[in-house]
């Protein structure tokens, strides 16, 4: 059996985006704020995401695919993803306790982030290959939906999906770590 067997396929050549699916090399425009406000002059940035998942669902991909791109849907949900290497780094880099959750990551038993076994070869539509990556469930965005197929024609490019029960299991993470409810305090133990 193949790395990653069972857990992705490669992404279709054309049709619709699916939920699940990564992506890489897609660029966001991003509006530069002035610190001054009386300043009516807008500047904008490009943020180039090397790696993305689309969060969105797949029956509201597919019914605005089918209408003709952005007209049901205005934008697309998606996750940033890095390496495994590159996320441990940042984590460790912002003082986070990277080799205490490092383990805990491997085996999605932390709430804030959900690790991806490498794609083998075979799953990447590209044939190139992917890494082992982590989502950080609080690096999500949208873009707006004609933008996002527009940048498929152009350098991004779809490489694979994960299969079910590995897709469901990322959303329902995902959707869980959204609806975390803030407390003013913890409860205590006598």
């Amino acid at each position: 059996m193949s790395q990653g067997e069972g857990i992705y396929r490669p992404s279709p050549g054309r049709g619709s985006l699916l939920q699940g699916e990564i992506l890489s090399d897609l660029p966001q425009v991003i509006l530069t704020i002035p610190e001054d406000p009386s300043i009516a002059e807008r500047e904008f940035d490009i943020k180039e995401h090397p790696w993305v998942i689309v969060m969105s669902q797949d029956c509201d991909l597919d019914q605005d695919f089918n209408k003709g791109a952005g007209s049901s849907l205005p934008n697309i949900l998606f996750c940033e993803v890095s390496t495994a290497a590159k996320a441990l780094e940042l984590i460790k880099a912002a003082g986070g306790p990277a080799s205490q959750i490092s383990g805990r990551i491997k085996i999605n038993n932390e709430p804030r982030y959900h690790f991806l076994q490498k794609p083998s070869v075979e799953h990447d539509a590209c044939n190139e290959g992917l890494e082992e990556f982590v989502i950080d469930f609080k690096r999500y965005f949208t873009l707006p939906t004609q933008e996002v197929y527009f940048q498929l024609t152009q350098r991004t490019r779809r490489r694979c999906i994960l299969n079910s029960p590995y897709l469901e299991h990322l959303a329902q993470r995902f959707h869980s770590y959204l609806s975390r409810i803030a407390l003013d305090s913890d409860h205590v133990s006598e």
